[in-house]
């Protein structure tokens, strides 16, 4: 993989001198180390290294957004540059079904009324790009939307199961006759990067290197196959087993419920009453140090879930043992930004003017200094969930409270659900016989569990 990023760059093939800031715990040096590389690159790769993933790229036209998709579609499954063409699907108004998804056979269907499906290179190729899906009607994004979210695609009586593959797909905001995507659907896609211009210093390496409209591209030098569709598989398998510890994996929680809390109204079901129409005047969280009066819309189980597998694939690239805080945080902005609408007037201020990603960062560094500064309030819950808690515990989460939403919606209710007499008993039980190696007692207290639908 890291071949691919050097053969990208040293040949020139995507110039972008814009870098991503990756922070990372170094476990020998017990510190914060930043590592930088190609944004836009090191991003598409990642996409390639996640499941079935879709990712946006969104820029202007001549950023290079599909010639680089299409290079690293080469370079990764070792398809040739016309495969990889052929199964671009170029969006605008008129694209219909027959010409997305497939046609039928039509001596079969004349001759024996049967009708067989002929699918097109976008469904059956592993590789799928995208090129303009904001050109798309919101029927072919229907169609789209059915292959991201259940891997199938229907035409006719005949279903199309699509069980591995990865997807890139192109957005030029300004231009002409395109519709709007809706939120279900740019919700399957995983993760989004911004296309800006080339510098000055990047035109001139661009306007100093080979020029591909005289002889193309080099397929066996300048873009060589490095990797196979099943040696892809094979990196797959590697980076889910990248290991969660318990600060990750609230941590990813936290940024969910941040992002989606309210003390007045559940956000997901209000139509008309959001933070930019005046749901928090005199609203006791309505200060900067809170983000909930910042947000309109909520965040989905998916993005949970995106922001674990592309914090695996970039721990596995960057051949670390396990997954941090601060990698989650390097790459939840792009995970993020394009499912999420904020408030027009705060994404509109100095220093974001309007610009999503730059303002999602802002928004991330508030969550993350609020969940170092409820460390203690997961070790509270953590010994009620052990059966251990102390005296006082509850008294502090309920001062804690006052001013953190996480700790009055979603940690206090869950502590109440447990504090009973029951609960330590059980709980202590399950310890000791895990300590022990007891498989009876843990499958007996596992069947009396099956059945008491009261215990939390």
């Amino acid at each position: 993989v890291w071949k691919i990023i050097n053969i990208t760059q040293a040949n020139q093939l995507f110039v972008h001198s814009k870098n991503l800031a990756i922070s990372y715990y170094d476990e020998d040096t017990k510190k914060v180390k930043t590592k930088m590389l190609p944004e836009i690159l090191s991003l598409c790769v990642l996409n390639a290294l996640v499941p079935n993933s879709a990712m946006l790229l969104v820029g202007g036209h001549g950023g290079g957004k599909t010639s680089l998709t299409k290079l690293l579609g080469r370079m990764f499954t070792g398809n040739s540059l016309n495969e990889i063409e052929n199964s671009i699907i170029r969006g605008h108004p008129q694209l219909t079904e027959e010409k997305l998804v497939g046609t039928l056979k039509l001596g079969k269907l004349i001759h024996d009324g049967e009708e067989e499906v002929v699918w097109r290179q976008f469904v059956l190729n592993f590789w799928k790009i995208i090129d303009e899906v904001n050109r798309l009607t919101p029927y072919a994004q229907d169609i789209l939307l059915s292959l991201l979210a259940e891997g199938t695609i229907k035409y006719y009586d005949e279903i199309k199961s699509i069980d591995k593959y990865c997807l890139f797909a192109t957005i030029n905001p300004q231009d002409v006759g395109t519709f709007e995507l809706s939120h279900p659907f740019l919700d399957r896609f995983g993760i989004s990067v911004p296309i800006v211009m080339p510098a000055s210093q990047d035109l001139e390496l661009i306007l100093t290197g080979k020029d591909e409209k005289y002889s193309g591209y080099d397929e066996l030098i300048q873009v060589p196959k490095v990797l196979t569709i099943d040696e892809l598989m094979e990196i797959w398998y590697y980076v889910n087993k990248i290991s969660i510890n318990k600060e990750v994996n609230n941590y990813i929680h936290a940024i969910i419920r941040d992002f989606t809390l309210c003390a007045r109204v559940d956000k997901g079901s209000s139509e008309n009453l959001k933070p930019g129409t005046g749901l928090c005047s005199g609203c006791h969280f309505n200060t900067n140090q809170n983000i909930c009066n910042k947000i309109e819309s909520i965040l989905s189980v998916r993005v949970a879930k995106d922001l674990l597998r592309y914090s695996k694939a970039l721990t596995w690239l960057l051949n670390l043992e396990k997954i941090d805080v601060n990698l989650v945080n390097t790459i939840a902005p792009y995970v993020i930004s394009h499912r999420v609408k904020y408030t027009t007037r705060e994404l509109e201020k100095a220093p974001h003017w309007g610009n999503p990603y730059v303002f999602s960062k802002s928004i991330l560094d508030i969550i993350q200094k609020r969940f170092i500064n409820r460390a203690d309030c997961y070790l509270i819950v953590e010994r009620f969930r052990d059966g251990e808690s102390k005296s006082d515990d509850l008294t502090t989460l309920k001062n804690y409270q006052k001013n953190d939403l996480i700790v009055k919606y979603d940690l206090i209710p869950f502590v109440n659900s447990i504090n009973n007499k029951k609960y330590p008993k059980i709980s202590q039980k399950i310890k000791e016989a895990s300590k022990n190696g007891d498989i009876e007692v843990l499958a007996s207290v596992r069947n009396d569990l099956l059945e008491n639908i009261d215990f939390p």
